[in-house]
């Protein structure tokens, strides 16, 4: 009898066993791949990045893009800023008619030539608050959108141009400023995904 349990207890202990090496194995390869997370989290950090979208071309919401990415880049933060639909119009200096159909110049005509045209999205009264908005800047010493821009360029922010959006609109690179790049949707998930940080306007 004594045998038995001897041999049942040995026989218990070997199931036991193997049940706790079973669930150590499992324990160490979950702790493997937490491992492993953490280390491609800690790289993401790593790399101190913004990367922002910019779709609107009104006041209030390009300003804030330039005022944060101007702030991070005074960190240190690498800045990449994408422009696309009405948010190009921040990037242009200038419209141009020459070879363009028709369609092209008509939208020409309708879309701004320059920063400094941006409109207030609010209380615009037809430019009368825009107007108003501008001068309440300027008497509290707030940089223009075009300044906020060339400031962004001169400390290396990298700024996309969309080349569907430009496709679309009919805008060409000769009416684009100068410090700009020109990409698609793959470039801008490529910056999007190495960053710490990502902001739409």
């Amino acid at each position: 009898m004594q045998f038995e349990n001897q041999e049942l207890k040995a026989y218990i202990d070997q199931l036991v066993e193997e049940k706790v090496n079973e669930k150590t194995e499992n324990f160490q390869q979950e702790l493997q791949k937490l491992q492993s997370s953490l280390q491609n989290l800690n790289g993401v950090q790593q790399k101190d990045k913004i990367t922002m979208l910019v779709t609107s071309f009104e006041l209030d919401q390009v300003m804030p893009a330039f005022i944060i990415a101007n702030g991070a880049a005074s960190f240190g933060m690498e800045v990449t800023i994408f422009f696309t639909l009405w948010g190009i119009n921040a990037l242009k200096e200038k419209s141009i008619y020459k070879g363009k159909n028709i369609k092209e110049k008509m939208i020409t005509m309708m879309l701004p030539s320059h920063p400094k045209s941006t409109t207030i999205s609010r209380l615009n009264m037809m430019g009368i608050g825009t107007g108003m908005m501008k001068t309440m800047m300027k008497e509290n010493n707030i940089e223009t959108l075009p300044d906020l821009i060339d400031l962004s360029i001169e400390m290396g922010s990298k700024l996309i141009a969309c080349q569907m959006t430009m496709g679309m609109m009919g805008i060409t690179t000769d009416e684009i400023r100068d410090g700009v790049e020109y990409g698609g949707v793959a470039l801008y998930i490529e910056e999007a995904s190495e960053s710490s940080v990502t902001l739409t306007f």
